[in-house]
């Protein structure tokens, strides 16, 4: 299993697995994307959707 290491805006690091996410959104204008987790919680993060897509990508 993959994980992705991402760091939130509180520098709390995450480990986040392809099961684990439950949307990805990007706000129109902005750089940065955000990952929806399961557990309720979000991480911002400058990597493209196709970054995250690719990786979890078997």
């Amino acid at each position: 299993m993959k994980f992705m290491r991402l760091y939130s805006e509180d520098g709390t690091l995450w480990m986040i697995c392809g099961s684990n996410i439950s949307a990805i959104s990007k706000k129109e204008g902005s750089e940065e994307i955000t990952i929806h987790l399961n557990c309720g919680e979000k991480v911002n993060s400058k990597f493209t959707v196709q970054d995250v897509l690719d990786f979890f990508k078997d």
